[in-house]
């Protein structure tokens, strides 16, 4: 939960920063182009205008992005630091379940915090189902309604048709090599 709202904010910080350089002058914004994320981030944390100076309309757009930039590499390492601990607790509990295939550290972390206290309590697929609040739902009459079945079949009743190959101006197929080109007159 740390590391999502982490990550969150960090994007909220990157976007303001995006906000502030796309309206900043040119002679600002185009040493800053060719950078990549983290230099840009680096760049302008380093910046230290002068303060007093703030109605300049240069050194107010050097002072605002610096903020965010400053508090984007907190988050940073605090993202990195949240993924070392993560990391080492779920190697140190459930080193077998990273060894399947297709389970990262968060997917096995998820799994672990589902789990809780109490594994032996997930004995089956369906219980792990009902403690995530995903299993089906028993309806009156002693059947059960099973929710994405359901959605995905109303889905399937509602989809367009395939799409067909383009035609030539005569209605003829046109050959695959001629099928993204503009039609011949």
């Amino acid at each position: 939960m740390s590391r999502r709202a982490a990550i969150q904010a960090r994007r909220i910080a990157l976007q303001m920063i995006q906000t502030t350089l796309v309206c900043a002058p040119d002679k600002l914004r185009d040493p800053l182009r060719k950078m990549t994320r983290i230099q840009l981030i680096r760049t302008l944390a380093a910046w230290r205008p002068d303060l007093s100076a703030y109605r300049e309309v240069d050194v107010a757009y050097r002072i605002s992005p610096r903020f965010p930039a400053r508090r984007y590499l907190e988050l940073h390492d605090e993202v990195a630091d949240l993924d070392r601990m993560i990391d080492a607790i779920v190697t140190d509990l459930a080193p077998e379940l990273l060894e399947r295939p297709c389970v990262g550290m968060n997917s096995a972390a998820q799994l672990l915090l589902a789990a809780g206290d109490n594994p032996e309590r997930l004995k089956s697929g369906a219980s792990f189902a009902a403690l995530c609040g995903a299993s089906p739902v028993p309806a009156l009459g002693g059947e059960t309604i099973h929710r994405i079945v359901s959605i995905s079949a109303s889905l399937r009743e509602d989809d367009p048709p395939p799409a067909q190959p383009r035609r030539g101006p005569g209605g003829e197929q046109r050959p695959a090599h001629h099928r993204h080109r503009a039609p011949e007159n």
